[in-house]
């Protein structure tokens, strides 16, 4: 997935990480590498954790994406 797509699954990232829903008008999901280090900022945690997180998410939501297609 690219970092677009992050825009096409908002809801579903809401859902997944509470924590961003205080911040949606700051959401940088405009690039995947900037969104990493606000999620890493936010909750805490190392930019490494982050993108595990976020990277886990997105391989999901393409598993989603494709059963939906098929």
């Amino acid at each position: 997935m690219k970092a677009s797509d992050l825009r096409k699954c908002l809801p579903r990232l809401r859902q997944r990480f509470p924590i961003i829903q205080n911040f949606d008008d700051n959401l940088p999901t405009d690039d995947l590498d900037r969104f990493i280090r606000f999620m890493a900022k936010k909750q805490h945690i190392t930019e490494s954790e982050a993108r595990a997180e976020v990277e886990d998410f997105l391989y999901l939501e393409s598993l989603h994406r494709e059963l939906d297609h098929s």
